[in-house]
């Protein structure tokens, strides 16, 4: 009796509250937009990946020591938190979609972790080796001006001249022993190349990416100077200076790019190895 009264009370709330059951396509649509967002959300995280080994990789390992001369302390000062970070962000939101799904429930939450945080590493290397890393960061930084200040920060460390570092690009050349080089603020300095030791296969000519350790001078001139006594090249540094406010691309100078060392350079520069500096 007590079963029958509780079925008319069921039947009769259904029939208050005008209760249907819920189509099969909305569970199945669910479902899709779970898988589909997991993806997506694994796809970015691996992107994210490759923009970590891409900064790793050239992350001036080979002049920590006039960076920080110790290499734990470098390490920790140089490491692209923010790219650590969104990478967290993307495996977490993987993670969340996955539990939800239809048998997520059955897998515990360290195994589904480790799995999307191989699948990134794994998606992250091929995209790294694809370019994507190369071509992510370089398009934030160009498109975006404050991106320096946490997501690529190595133009910002190389624009110390105080501290003995500068970077940028070649402007012109003024003499066999000095040319012009603008840095990421737009700023233009004259270089004294004089007994600078120079990488091997280096290039020093207008459009060319240096990296310079040295200091500042009281040398007069309409820009200030600076005085190199390491010159190394800059590949893959990311951001391009702007000349005269606009973008390399903008302006008639164009990009940097790497082309054999001039005759003048060649002859009056010694090339040393850098091994001595390391």
């Amino acid at each position: 009796m007590e079963k029958k009264d509780i079925s008319r009370k069921v039947l009769s709330v259904i029939e208050e509250k005008h209760i249907s059951p819920t189509p099969k396509w909305q569970f199945l649509l669910k479902a899709f937009l779970l898988w589909l967002s997991g993806a997506f959300s694994l796809l970015v995280g691996a992107a994210g990946f490759s923009v970590i080994i891409h900064l790793l990789r050239f992350n001036d390992w080979d002049a920590y020591r006039h960076i920080n001369k110790n290499i734990f302390s470098f390490t920790l000062l140089t490491l692209p938190y923010f790219w650590i970070l969104f990478l967290a962000l993307f495996i977490f939101i993987v993670d969340y979609n996955f539990k939800h799904t239809k048998r997520g429930y059955k897998y515990r939450l360290p195994i589904v972790a480790a799995g999307s945080i191989f699948l990134s590493m794994f998606l992250g290397t091929a995209f790294y080796a694809a370019g994507v890393g190369r071509v992510i960061d370089f398009t934030l930084s160009d498109r975006l001006p404050f991106y320096n200040q946490f997501g690529n920060r190595r133009p910002m460390i190389w624009s110390e001249p105080e501290n003995g570092r500068l970077a940028g690009m070649v402007s012109e050349i003024k003499t066999k022993e000095e040319f012009s080089l603008v840095d990421f603020q737009g700023q233009t300095w004259l270089v004294i190349a004089k007994d600078a030791s120079v990488a091997p296969m280096i290039s020093i000519e207008p459009d060319v990416m240096l990296r310079i350790i040295g200091g500042l001078t009281d040398d007069v001139s309409d820009n200030p100077v600076f005085q190199a006594k390491i010159i190394l090249p800059a590949e893959h540094f990311g951001p391009r200076p702007r000349i005269d406010g606009l973008h390399c691309w903008e302006s008639p100078l164009g990009c940097p790019k790497v082309n054999p060392m001039p005759d003048m350079y060649r002859d009056t520069i010694p090339e040393r190895s850098m091994e001595k500096f390391r």
